[in-house]
């Protein structure tokens, strides 16, 4: 299960969060060039176990002779990648025979408060590591910037998130890759996993079935995925831990409450007892300040796509989605090209939706095999588009397998960028 990818024309790399990168502002813009770890959405079973490979990302370097890139257990000194980099191009990556081991994700907050992963890339040049990057977690992203967010209003904030959040394979092994599953995995991560990644956006799909004893489930469109209360409580469990701040956007209601007003009684009343005080008043909305959601220590935005909403003080109006419905990378750039820059002073939360949508051909057709290779074609450019040319207009950022994309990263650094270069621009005028 080994790859190599390379881009001309596009250039950069899909990866996760691994920010053990030191990051020089000389001007308003995202580092140019550098190295990161991801894990790919490509999947093998075996004996029911989900088999992903690590991926190792470079950007913007163009190679001299004797330039390699390198991944090696930090532990063990075990060599994953030896990747010879003189006359590839200066952007792409490729697939290591190592395999990610989701049980490294801790199951409660504890130790530091990045803690790398013992995977680290790096590219030599000369014997010296040129650039270097680790795995890494993002648990506490939002509070560490306190400071510089507190007077930021939410549609100002570059939000990392995932799309189609809840469905996820973490509940099944077996169906992860039969053909329903190609189409309906967007995300291999629980809640709490892909949250401690560093994802603060959550689009959730729920239903209601009166013939089963979990009433709500998790949809992606009309196949079930799980019970809703797993991931309710993966939230609670997070909220509990950490200071951050959350969005549970219920983007739609698929089945079952059509015309069903005590149902949505009912969906309204769990919600509020599961997630208490965590939940922030719509009062503040639609566009409060991150210091007014810490300052009262509801950190937690919950939005309803209904009318129903006002049945509570505590649900908001559902997140603006940028979506393109469109299925090649030159559409979706173009699309998000306009839309983006249209969006930018909208005064509440939006959200970019980067991915593909299959259309019934593509699905007969079995078109990149599945969700996991159209994020394999997407997730590669969509990453650099906000890296380059959209840090500094977009707000959210949802994306289908999140941990095979750079967007945390450039999430959490554009958020530093914004604060110095606008201190900075303030300090001129």
């Amino acid at each position: 299960m080994s790859a190599v990818w390379t881009v001309v024309t596009v250039c950069l790399l899909a990866a996760l969060t691994p920010v053990a990168r030191a990051v020089q502002v000389t001007e308003c813009s995202l580092p140019a060039s550098g190295v990161f770890v991801s894990i790919s959405p490509e999947l093998e079973i075996v004996e029911d176990q989900k088999l992903r490979p690590l991926a190792v990302s470079w950007f913007g370097i163009n190679a001299q002779k004797g330039d390699y890139l390198e991944l090696v257990h930090s532990e063990t000194g075990a060599v994953f990648i030896n990747l010879t980099m003189y006359e590839l191009e200066p952007d792409g990556w490729v697939e290591s025979n190592a395999t990610w081991d989701g049980s490294l994700i801790p199951n409660n907050l504890e130790g530091p408060a990045e803690p790398c992963f013992p995977y680290q890339a790096k590219y030599i040049r000369d014997g010296n590591a040129l650039y270097s990057s680790c795995l890494i977690l993002r648990p506490y992203w939002m509070r560490e910037q306190r400071t510089d967010l507190s007077g930021t209003r939410l549609s100002k904030v570059v939000i990392p998130g995932t799309h189609d959040a809840g469905a996820t394979s973490y509940f099944s092994s077996t169906a992860a890759e039969n053909l329903v599953g190609r189409w309906t995995f967007t995300q291999d991560e629980s809640l709490w996993q892909v949250l401690l990644f560093g994802a603060r956006y959550l689009d959730m799909r729920i239903s209601y079935y009166n013939n089963t004893q979990d009433k709500f489930y998790v949809n992606h469109g009309e196949i079930i995925i799980a019970p809703l209360r797993r991931y309710v409580d993966d939230v609670v469990k997070f909220m509990y831990q950490t200071d951050e701040i959350v969005i549970f956007d219920i983007h739609e209601l698929v089945h079952g409450f059509s015309d069903q007003p005590e149902r949505h009684e009912e969906l309204i009343a769990f919600l509020e007892s599961s997630f208490g005080s965590h939940m922030a008043p719509r009062s503040l909305g639609p566009d409060p300040t991150l210091g007014e959601l810490w300052s009262i220590n509801r950190r937690l935005i919950v939005t309803y796509p209904s009318n129903e909403l006002y049945d509570s003080q505590y649900l908001w109006h559902t997140v603006h989605h940028l979506w393109g419905n469109v299925n090649t990378i030159e559409d979706l750039e173009a699309f998000l090209y306009t839309g983006i820059s249209e969006q930018v002073n909208r005064g509440s939360l939006w959200s970019s939706m980067a991915q593909f949508t299959p259309s019934p051909m593509d699905v007969v057709l079995n078109k990149w095999g599945g969700l996991r290779g159209a994020a394999m074609q997407t997730n590669f450019p969509v990453t650099n588009w906000f890296r380059q040319d959209w840090w500094d207009e977009v707000n959210i950022i949802a994306m289908d397998f999140l941990p095979f994309s750079d967007v945390i990263f450039v999430a959490v650094e554009a958020n530093k960028l914004r604060a110095l270069c606008h201190e900075n621009r303030r300090s001129v005028t």
